[in-house]
């Protein structure tokens, strides 16, 4: 049954947030079942950890299929981007700059310091960043 709904959320047109949050919400609650019945040790924890996993990989394959459009093709397909609604679309340019963003002050930083770049600064471009990636997907679509 859970494979069936990991399915039936991957290949949903469009991929929205709500589908993606109701898929984690779905793994961690049957994660959590499954794991409690074989009594599995620190089954809280790893439940967290496949939900998550799980998660990403669904909200993470528009992505794959465009990189491996561009190596293998060698052009951008955009139309791996008709399968994600707008909302997720700007999650991608978000998360495109804020992980550089935050692997860079982790490795700058030395452990149990606080994180010297300001937050907000780094939000807002990231924010901006997310805008205009989900623009420039519409326009070239």
């Amino acid at each position: 049954m859970m494979l069936a709904f990991i399915y039936l959320i991957s290949s949903a047109k469009p991929i929205s947030i709500r589908r993606l949050c109701l898929l984690y919400v779905f793994l961690l609650a049957s994660a959590r079942c499954l794991l409690g019945v074989l009594h599995v040790e620190h089954a809280a924890s790893l439940a967290l950890a496949i939900a998550t996993a799980i998660g990403l990989l669904v909200w993470v394959s528009p992505l794959v299929r465009v990189l491996f459009g561009a190596v293998l093709d060698r052009r951008i397909a955009l139309e791996a981007f008709e399968t994600v609604s707008a909302c997720v679309q700007f999650t991608y340019g978000f998360v495109l700059v804020m992980l550089p963003i935050i692997a860079l002050e982790t490795w700058l930083t030395v452990p149990h310091a606080p994180m010297r770049a300001a937050l907000i600064p780094a939000i807002t471009w990231a924010c901006v960043t997310g805008a205009g990636f989900m623009m420039m997907i519409q326009r070239f679509k």
